[in-house]
């Protein structure tokens, strides 16, 4: 229970670029950290931390059309359209 209590009440979010990070965005981050080093490179934060934002701002844009296509479709229904 302390560790719970620890985990979800005391520990702060890890912020970068004062954009607060996730779990499935820091887990994206250090898989494209790891690709990189097995590519021999080495990884650069900046544009490691620019493609999870992009890739974010990608999913966030898709599930904003896809729920302005349902509420557009709810809209058709009751309207009277010619």
């Amino acid at each position: 229970m302390e560790l719970r209590e620890k985990t979800l009440y005391r520990m702060k979010f890890k912020v970068i670029n004062g954009q607060r990070m996730t779990g499935q965005m820091l887990s994206k981050l250090a898989s494209v950290y790891v690709s990189s080093i097995n590519e021999g490179a080495v990884p650069n934060i900046e544009s490691a931390w620019t493609y999870i934002c992009m890739t974010e701002n990608k999913k966030t844009l898709d599930r904003i059309i896809e729920e302005f296509n349902h509420n557009i479709q709810g809209l058709r229904a009751e309207l009277p359209i010619h």
